[in-house]
């Protein structure tokens, strides 16, 4: 078998254990979400914001809304089709799926840039920070919505390995190198800037333990993307073609995107998700009480 992982991607074991967290994940992504959102409107609604503050609800509730109307459907439709049905299936489930993994990349980069600057206040990385966004909306937003064509560029086609016939897509190796290495280089760059408050002398401890588990998130978030864009580039190893299996790649890219959602959502403090569900569980007691009372 030439191609990488195949037997393992087809087990019942994995297609098992894929599922649950993809069904974990779509819960968490629900959840996740309306803390954010309640916290934007409830809680921060009738306060004086500082700038850097209100850019980042401003970035919370795109990145958030997207990955609730976009991720969450996806996810979905991992459970539910299957590529290798149909080339229309095919074509319309990678197209969703590039669309989730390049957008909310981008987005991804906005929201945690930009969250680096509430822990900058002296702005001491501003040069590093300004340069980062240019190089994400200047290289990485084309290379992003050139990511999100390919889906209608690059053809699919059915192939028969290991005695199935799959949905697999065919690309060149340039696209995906150029992207993964973008990628990589925007994400070390989001990496110091997270990182760089807690070098400065007298860096409070308090602040060290956020911008070690901002930094951690980023890390871990970066290294799951490069390596499944790394496993799209090198899974075929027949000389003269390069293609993966859509099936495999649909999957792995929704736990790719699970896991950055989950590094973004878990760089805010448990605390922070605490006390929502608590005032949401004491908005809705009050609501029951009330309507006794009334009845």
């Amino acid at each position: 078998m030439d191609y990488l992982f195949y037997e393992a991607f087809e087990s019942e074991a994995w297609e098992m254990a894929s599922t649950v967290i993809i069904i974990f994940g779509l819960f968490f992504v629900a959840i996740s979400s309306y803390a954010h959102f309640y916290s934007i409107a409830f809680v921060t609604c009738d306060v004086v914001l500082p700038d850097p503050v209100r850019k980042l609800n401003r970035e919370e509730f795109i990145y958030y809304g997207f990955s609730l109307f976009v991720l969450l459907p996806t996810g979905v439709s991992v459970l539910i089709f299957n590529p290798d049905n149909s080339l229309k299936t095919c074509d319309w489930l990678l197209r969703a799926a590039l669309f989730y993994l390049f957008i909310g990349n981008f987005l991804l980069y906005r929201l945690l840039i930009t969250k680096s600057l509430i822990y900058d206040p002296m702005q001491q990385m501003r040069t590093l920070y300004q340069l980062t966004w240019w190089i994400i909306h200047l290289l990485y937003l084309p290379l992003s919505l050139y990511g999100v064509a390919s889906g209608f560029i690059f053809q699919r086609e059915k192939r028969e390995i290991g005695g199935t016939e799959h949905c697999v897509e065919m690309h060149t190796i340039v696209t995906p190198s150029v992207f993964s290495f973008c990628d990589l280089v925007i994400s070390v760059s989001a990496i110091l800037i997270l990182a760089a408050p807690s070098l400065k002398p007298g860096c409070p401890s308090d602040t060290k333990i956020v911008v070690f588990r901002n930094t951690f998130a980023m890390t871990v978030a970066t290294i799951s993307t490069f390596l499944l864009l790394l496993y799209s580039i090198t899974a075929s190893s027949r000389e003269g073609e390069h293609y993966y299996i859509v099936k495999h790649f649909f999957r792995l890219g929704a736990l790719d995107s699970f896991i950055n959602f989950s590094c973004v959502t878990l760089s805010w403090p448990l605390s922070f998700y605490l006390k929502i569900m608590s005032e949401t569980r004491y908005a809705l007691v009050s609501r029951v009480s009330q309507r006794h009372i009334s009845i």
